[in-house]
């Protein structure tokens, strides 16, 4: 039979590794796992987008027959290469606070419901060592 430790769960070597809390660290997991395939989705699909865009560029560049359009094209290009990684770029960064947050909620709401009981004295024995 395993021996239950004070504060965690039977047979763990840390205290606070109970049940709970490894399930939220599971569902948090899950959640990273999704939170990596759709940002590796968005990455693959601008990339194809840029792609395109480079290549259209190409075909527009062939067509100039003077400097200025050649240097108006290509400002074009810049401006509008720019503005597409900043979009995305933002996007993305939401995407991965979004997720982020989740997951952290999803540790929080696991490690409360894993010591409910003893959380304010957590709280003030961790508040007497810091005025001390």
């Amino acid at each position: 039979m395993a021996e239950q430790n004070p504060g965690g769960a039977a047979g763990t070597a840390v205290p606070f590794l109970t049940p709970a809390v490894m399930d939220g660290w599971l569902r948090a997991s899950r959640q990273w796992m999704d939170l990596a395939g759709r940002c590796s989705a968005r990455m693959i699909a601008f990339m194809g987008e840029r792609m395109q865009a480079d290549l259209e560029l190409g075909k527009k560049l062939a067509e100039c027959r003077d400097m200025a359009s050649l240097a108006r094209l290509q400002g074009e290009w810049l401006q509008q290469t720019v503005e597409h990684y900043r979009r995305e770029l933002q996007a993305t960064a939401d995407l991965v606070w979004k997720g982020v947050e989740s997951m952290r909620e999803e540790v929080a709401e696991a490690a409360a419901a894993a010591t409910p009981e003893s959380a304010g004295e957590t709280t003030a024995r961790a508040r007497e060592r810091r005025a001390a």
